[in-house]
């Protein structure tokens, strides 16, 4: 009796619970708050810098970038025409380019508050979780936008007070792709670095 009710169980139960805007929202508000608690504990035992910042970007926030697709959107039309190695190589500098500018703004921390705004499922089935950042009265809004496959969601954009960091980039990269083509991209992203 018992094994035919842990059947039933199995059939009626969903393979997979795909990730919804709320527990979205509640995932970023934790890693939020566990990227705060570090930092007040950094500030509190030395002088703080991007780079003892950037090992909590990676385990925190990396995890939840879809970096491969936020390459290959960034680069275009010209993604298609690029060798896997290259592609690779993108991909990887991308990953430095993106985690160095979010250790950088989180070397920034002095004391702000951070609260989710809210969250949405969009038409085109993207979900938007919108923070705030706050500090005394000025409030700077910040958005996530996962991509939504299966049981997983990935960031593929994230845009501060509607300025998209996808556009930003591929304006950037189409510069370099037009002035140096596509296959100098990789060595001119590694040196982009050098200036982020």
């Amino acid at each position: 009796m018992i094994k035919i009710l842990l059947c039933g169980l199995l059939l009626v139960s969903p393979a997979y619970a795909a990730p919804t805007s709320a527990s979205l929202a509640e995932d970023m508000s934790n890693r939020h708050e566990k990227i705060i608690s570090e930092l007040k504990i950094l500030r509190q035992t030395q002088k703080i810098s991007y780079r003892l910042i950037l090992p909590l970007v990676q385990k925190e926030i990396s995890p939840i970038i879809d970096y491969t697709r936020f390459s290959a959107q960034a680069v275009g039309k010209h993604w298609r025409k690029t060798s896997k190695g290259d592609k690779q190589k993108i991909v990887l500098a991308f990953t430095n380019i993106l985690e160095n500018v979010y250790a950088k703004l989180l070397e920034k921390y002095d004391g702000q508050e951070i609260e989710i705004a809210e969250h949405k499922t969009r038409a085109d089935d993207s979900v938007v979780v919108g923070v705030h950042v706050i500090s005394g009265q000025r409030k700077v809004r910040i958005d996530y936008i996962f991509k939504v496959k299966g049981e997983e969601a990935k960031i593929v954009d994230v845009q501060v007070e509607n300025i998209s960091f996808l556009s930003t980039y591929r304006r950037q990269f189409g510069q370099i792709i037009k002035k140096f083509g596509i296959e100098n991209l990789p060595g001119k992203l590694k040196a982009l670095l050098k200036n982020t």
